[in-house]
């Protein structure tokens, strides 16, 4: 009776062993993956980050062309319209 009872304690403990073991294993498994998470993560920041500066960099170029764009129409009109006073010199 006691060898039996010592046969299925060693067994239970071996069997516990065993998940202990194959629960340590998948714990350092999911921690791996959890750092490359991590790291996806970081890069997509990164990037997000750096398309944002793009952004304002390309809103301030729209804005910059738009002054530019109005400043040259203005001109132009000028140019026109001192052309045209020259033509009306003339005749």
């Amino acid at each position: 009776m006691n060898s039996l009872i010592i046969l299925i304690i060693s067994i239970f403990s071996f069997i516990i062993f065993i998940i202990i073991n194959n629960f340590q294993k998948e714990k350092a498994l999911f921690e791996q993956k959890v750092a490359t998470l991590e790291d996806i993560k970081q890069t997509i920041l990164k990037k997000v980050k750096l398309q944002n500066d793009s952004l304002i960099i390309s809103a301030e170029l729209e804005y910059q062309i738009k002054c530019a764009t109005s400043v040259l129409n203005e001109k132009i009109v000028n140019l026109n319209y001192s052309m045209f006073e020259i033509l009306t010199k003339k005749q």
